[in-house]
């Protein structure tokens, strides 16, 4: 999805986590509860779910201790997408323009 099919779209945002998640988009601080699911811009919803699935994937590999390259965590790609599948849920299409009865 481009920029301009994102314009008006809005996604459900799913915190799968067991934990609330708390991120910040623009300089404001966004908190989404455990197992809590809101409407965001697609542009927000869809860097929130990248960091949610970080988030899962590090506490994952810390309890494990895998993944790890000089205290750096490793993600693979196919991890996050399968995470973000589960956290990204509908899109909604809002009206580009609200019209007035007058205009109709």
């Amino acid at each position: 999805m481009d920029e301009r099919q994102r314009k008006g779209v809005v996604i459900k945002f799913n915190n799968i986590d067991i934990e609330d998640f708390i991120h910040t988009y623009d300089g404001y601080p966004w908190t989404i509860k455990a197992a809590e699911s809101q409407y965001f811009p697609a542009a927000h919803a869809m860097l929130f779910a990248k960091h949610l699935a970080q988030k899962i994937l590090m506490k994952r590999k810390k309890a494990t201790a895998e993944g790890r390259l000089d205290g750096i965590n490793l993600f693979k790609g196919e991890d996050i997408e399968s995470l973000k599948k589960k956290i990204l849920g509908e899109n909604l299409n809002l009206p580009q323009e609200v019209k007035t009865p007058q205009e109709v």
